[in-house]
């Protein structure tokens, strides 16, 4: 059958449209075609499934309270007088319980309704810490953007000026080099001369990449004249070491001159522009997780309809078939008190009918026969 209720579901229009005509054609073939009076008289009934125990509830209230001391009586002088009280006693039972159910049912919506102890202190308290952290992400920005006002001032004055000194630096160097290389010549020391030459043949050969291999080349130069430190004098050794140093600083400033770029410039510009861009990035970062859980924390401080309704059918389907049962039960077990009340009833009048009167004293005997206690809700009527 679920399977059945999940392929109408699935397919509802079309099932809707099956259903109408399979219903007007049921109703043409067994209610003589009063498709409007059976359609009415279908809805009674099936309305009638959910007023029932509330109908009943009313003629239990009213059995209820027909129960006087009159009542008390009327069932004192039954055969069956404790199965009466104790339906009697069922029926005060149901009454009682359904109330209380009642009761509880709207504590419970109540609760299902309302957001939870401190969950709108706690969403008060975060939208305080989200205000101080936007105030906090605004300060990181706006220093963020004074840093990139101020090197879009002094951009192109930073970039020549970086590459007016490098270039300086490359000349000097260079220069600096030639009269060392003069001052090796003139010496007239062989040696000197070799070793100026292996230098260069170095220097040539060697790695300028990276400022760490051009350190590596700038050790191989010293390494020749130290390698000749004996057969070198003063007025040589001298030229030769100013040559390594010269050319590892022209080396490093062409090598800043063609790999340094205006970002880089930049950071040797601003040295804490990575510090203000990430203080920039973790205020933002920590702010959106604040805004979600200040938005989780706004759901739960909302009053809750959806979760209140869902609570308030559950109760409601379960006072409305705790009341079916139990009423039925009630039904059922008052019937069978009641057929033997009535086949009591039979009995005593069936021999009755074939009882002979009994002269004692001159006084006519009759047979008696005590009408049985009515076993209905109401005592009296």
């Amino acid at each position: 059958m679920s399977e059945l209720v999940a392929y109408f579901l699935s397919n509802l229009v079309w099932s809707l449209i099956v259903f109408v005509i399979l219903f007007v054609a049921f109703t043409a073939a067994f209610a003589r075609g009063q498709l409007g009076g059976f359609a009415v008289a279908l809805g009674r009934v099936l309305l009638s499934i959910v007023t029932s125990p509330f109908v009943y509830m009313r003629k239990a209230a009213a059995g209820i309270v027909g129960y006087t001391r009159e009542g008390e009586e009327e069932y004192r002088a039954s055969d069956q007088y404790l199965l009466n009280k104790l339906m009697l006693t069922l029926q005060a039972v149901l009454i009682v319980a359904v109330v209380a159910a009642l009761s509880a049912s709207l504590v419970a919506t109540w609760n299902a309704w309302m957001p939870p102890e401190g969950s709108r202190d706690a969403a008060r308290e975060q939208r305080v810490r989200v205000e101080e952290q936007r105030v906090k992400r605004q300060e990181a920005a706006t220093a963020l953007a004074a840093l990139d006002s101020e090197w879009e001032r002094k951009r192109i004055s930073a970039v020549a000026r970086f590459r007016t000194g490098q270039q300086r630096v490359v000349n000097d160097a260079t220069n600096e080099m030639t009269e060392a290389e003069v001052l090796i010549n003139a010496s007239g020391n062989a040696t000197a001369g070799r070793v100026l030459s292996d230098m260069r043949a170095t220097a040539n050969r060697g790695d300028t990449d990276s400022e760490r291999h051009i350190g590596w080349t700038k050790s191989r130069l010293d390494s020749h004249v130290n390698s000749y430190w004996y057969w070198l004098d003063e007025n040589t050794r001298r030229p030769l070491k100013n040559w390594s140093e010269q050319w590892a600083l022209r080396t490093n400033a062409q090598f800043q001159l063609d790999t340094v770029t205006p970002d880089v410039l930049r950071l040797r510009e601003q040295p804490n522009l990575e510090a203000t861009k990430q203080a920039q990035e973790r205020t933002a970062s920590e702010l959106q997780q604040m805004e979600s859980v200040l938005v989780m924390l706004d759901e739960q401080a909302s009053l809750r309809w959806k979760a209140a309704a869902l609570t308030a059918l559950r109760c409601a389907i379960s006072i409305f078939l705790f009341a079916w049962l139990v009423g039925v039960f009630i039904e059922a077990a008052w019937l069978a008190v009641r057929v033997a009340g009535d086949v009591r009833r039979i009995r005593l009048n069936a021999e009755g009918e074939t009882a002979e009167p009994v002269a004692v004293a001159g006084a006519e005997q009759r047979l008696t026969v005590r009408e049985p206690l009515p076993t209905a809700f109401p005592l009296r009527t």
